[in-house]
């Protein structure tokens, strides 16, 4: 979820569809459950499918989200859900709500805990309130064996320590789980590099400013692995819609949009990207 709505207007024009692939593409991060979408979420799913979209993930942001990405996930066959309390929200986080995530993720169509994190880029609930939201829900993550997926903005380096700290706690030696929203910081590329963590790519890559970005995933991801075997396309729909449809509502289908763009900077067809980033969610999440 973006910190901000600055992108989140008039919903994608129909008559410019992304052209449909083969092999299905995956948005791993969409916030269907949001009143965004509360007047024409069939429409925006019907354009999705025809977009060549066979997964989506809805993360919650706070319990009533949560039980609504739930409630859509039982509903629709391509959608799977998130449960979490975004830092935005994480006044919200005491031991009850605690209990109701732990309710909520026993839905057989929740497959992580999310979008929890960090965020200190504005007037939000304090640092000390977000870190123990962050670290109480990382341990429920650890309790039911479901990956994370992160929210982190101006907090990197404190986000990267309470990870660290908590997968050492408990001698792991890998993070199972997603930066959502990657923008191409090094600091977060290199805990990532070290401690396998997936990074979600999404319409800031389509930016003209994102050159770092691009040229960090075309020397590949990990770097000395397979090009683009830790990386996930998401939208973050309604949030960040890619060039061309800035100032526009966010949405899956739009998702093709990215995986366009990372196949001309790879050289690579886009059922191909499609395929590598869907194995990819596969694996994070264990969907199938």
């Amino acid at each position: 979820m973006s910190a901000s709505n600055p992108e989140v207007g008039a919903q994608a024009k129909e008559s410019e569809p992304p052209a449909k692939v083969s092999l299905g593409l995956t948005d791993t991060h969409c916030h269907l459950n949001l009143a965004a979408f509360g007047r024409d979420l069939e429409q925006v799913l019907l354009r999705a499918r025809r977009s060549g979209v066979v997964r989506m993930m809805v993360p919650g942001v706070d319990l009533a989200s949560s039980q609504a990405a739930v409630e859509l996930a039982a509903r629709v066959q391509e959608v799977f859900a998130a449960v979490g309390i975004h830092p935005h929200s994480a006044s919200e986080f005491n031991s009850a709500a605690l209990t109701r995530l732990r309710e909520l993720a026993r839905s057989r169509k929740v497959a992580a805990v999310g979008e929890i994190g960090l965020d200190y880029s504005r007037d939000l609930p304090g640092p000390e309130v977000q870190r123990r939201s962050f670290q109480e829900q990382l341990g429920l993550a650890a309790a039911l064996d479901l990956p994370i997926i992160v929210h982190m903005r101006d907090s990197v380096e404190e986000t990267l320590l309470v990870l660290e700290e908590w997968a050492e706690s408990r001698h792991a030696t890998s993070v199972r789980g997603v930066f959502h929203a990657y923008g191409g910081s090094q600091e977060a590329a290199d805990f990532a590099e070290q401690w396998g963590v997936f990074v979600g790519i999404g319409g800031i890559f389509t930016y003209p400013k994102a050159d770092g970005l691009r040229d960090r995933i075309r020397r590949g991801w990990p770097q000395g692995g397979s090009s683009l075997e830790k990386v996930l396309l998401e939208t973050d729909a309604p949030y960040l819609p890619p060039q061309g449809h800035r100032g526009e509502r966010n949405e899956p289908a739009l998702v093709a949009r990215v995986a366009d763009q990372i196949g001309q900077e790879l050289g690579l067809p886009t059922d191909g990207i499609a395929e590598i980033t869907r194995r990819n969610a596969q694996r994070l999440f264990n969907w199938e």
